[in-house]
């Protein structure tokens, strides 16, 4: 049994979130030595029991922790189960488990002048330093801004067009509709709408991720890694809690895209929406159409890099026209026995589908574990594609969770992660004293995929890929 401890403790660390955890629960970790390996500090001595009343001050140049978490909803919630939700592949949120911790003070502007652009691992797109991130959040939104709020009434024609438009999070996927097959979707329509909007999903490099369990708190991991790096990351998700804007961020702050925005974009792209679904006989669905609307929102946003969730399965997911210049890496968190008859009936058909995601020689990371068998249909994938793969159940990943603590009264495990990978793309990191507030193993999982992923964006970046989008860099 783990050792359980009651002290509080504080350490300059990072904090890490999935936003859709209403119940404000962070993975706290060490990661500036993802992107700066030779600037990582050794591990930190233990923690005194008392910790200091104030942090203590940032120096300019010295290294700064990045701060993994979504300022712009620093207010605590409770957590609000959705119908449907679990139903959907989602994780289960923690009961109970609300994390509010006030962020340090703002470093003086003079500091915040005379630290150096850190340019170390960047990606080869737009590169700008967000000073927004290094001043800190004001903390202003809260629960109401997550609902919208008043200002949501401003959606109101967007919200009853979509309304008229096919559901198939309401009514039910039909059977086979996520399989590579003539029961699949169509994604002819979405390809055809997108370029009845210019393309958008060709201006930006994406990581596309898939998975029965665990993609949504992957994906949030690993867009706020990018994001603290000082990248401006788009990230698309489904479903949401509270309002649709959830599935939606872009920018430095990492909240639900603002209302104004979203108003603006589909009063832009209203008109060549609508000639799309005339043009389809009424077939495009919710899910297509504000699909098709995000990846315009990334492209006229410039993101440096966008994280897509697939809805459902992989293969013929509205998502999957992401294509292989764009696609910066494929991740498959986990395959489970859900969404059966969409996706083939059985495991290994899930799995197929799941695995469609995979473009030709394009790295993909696995999360897991995985059965023998399930594995094996993602790596044969991965062979016919040319695609290296990176587990995060490679021999080399050690994991392990040394005690559970306590800060401000709730409970978070502290980890050891060591990833040391030798096979196809060679991958090495030490993290010791990594705080994750949502517990359990399979979030310890999670944590390792997304760090995985990150280093493999890391080595993307030194050999120069994406040739495309070279213009972007600073």
């Amino acid at each position: 049994m783990l050792p359980i401890r009651s002290r509080s403790k504080r350490d300059r660390t990072v904090r890490m979130e999935s936003y859709r955890y209403l119940s404000r629960t962070p993975l706290v970790l060490p990661l500036s030595s993802l992107f700066s390996p030779s600037s990582a500090p050794p591990p930190a001595a233990r923690r005194p029991a008392t910790p200091p009343s104030s942090p203590p001050p940032v120096s300019a140049g010295s290294a700064r922790p990045i701060l993994l978490t979504r300022p712009s909803n620093s207010s605590p919630f409770v957590c609000i189960p959705q119908r449907g939700v679990e139903a959907r592949g989602r994780d289960s949120p923690h009961l109970g488990a609300t994390a509010a911790t006030a962020r340090p003070p703002a470093p003086p502007a003079a500091a915040l002048e005379a630290r150096p652009r850190r340019m170390l691992g960047r990606f080869p797109v737009a590169l700008r330093l967000h000073r927004s991130i290094l001043r800190g959040s004001s903390g202003r939104r809260g629960l109401s801004a997550m609902a919208g709020g008043d200002e949501e009434g401003r959606l109101g024609d967007f919200f009853e067009y979509m309304e008229r438009l096919r559901n198939y999070e309401r009514s039910g996927v039909p059977r086979g509709a996520g399989t590579d097959s003539d029961d699949g979707f169509d994604l002819g329509r979405m390809r055809r709408l997108l370029r009845r909007l210019g393309d958008p999903h060709t201006h930006f490099p994406a990581v596309h991720i898939a998975g029965t369990k665990g993609k949504g708190s992957t994906a949030a991991f690993l867009s706020n890694i990018m994001r603290e790096q000082g990248y401006n990351v788009g990230c698309y998700s489904s479903p949401h809690l509270l309002t649709i804007r959830e599935r939606i961020s872009v920018g430095n702050d990492g909240g639900p895209v603002p209302v104004r925005l979203l108003s603006d974009l589909f009063d832009q792209a209203k008109e060549a929406i609508d000639e799309s679904i005339e043009s389809e006989n009424g077939a495009l669905t919710h899910f297509e159409v504000f699909t098709a609307l995000s990846f315009l929102l990334f492209s006229r946003e410039n993101v440096d890099i966008a994280i897509v969730e697939a809805g459902l399965g992989g293969a013929r997911d509205a998502t999957h026209v992401i294509q292989s210049t764009e696609l910066a890496a494929s991740v498959i968190t986990t395959v489970g026995s859900e969404h059966l008859a969409a996706l083939g009936g059985s495991l290994q058909s899930i799995a197929i589908a799941k695995s469609g995601i995979i473009k030709q020689g394009r790295p993909v990371v696995i999360g897991g574990p995985f059965s023998a068998d399930i594995e094996q249909i993602i790596r044969d994938r991965a062979f016919l594609t040319q695609s290296p793969v990176i587990s995060a159940c490679d021999p080399g990943i050690k994991s392990i969770t040394k005690y559970i603590d306590w800060d401000n009264g709730k409970p978070y495990q502290c980890c050891d992660i060591s990833i040391k990978i030798s096979n196809d793309m060679p991958l090495s990191i030490e993290l010791c004293d990594v705080n994750l507030k949502l517990l359990g193993d399979h979030q310890r999982q999670n944590a390792v995929t997304a760090s995985c992923t990150a280093l493999c964006l890391r080595d993307l970046v030194k050999d120069g890929i994406f040739p495309r989008h070279q213009s972007k860099l600073a």
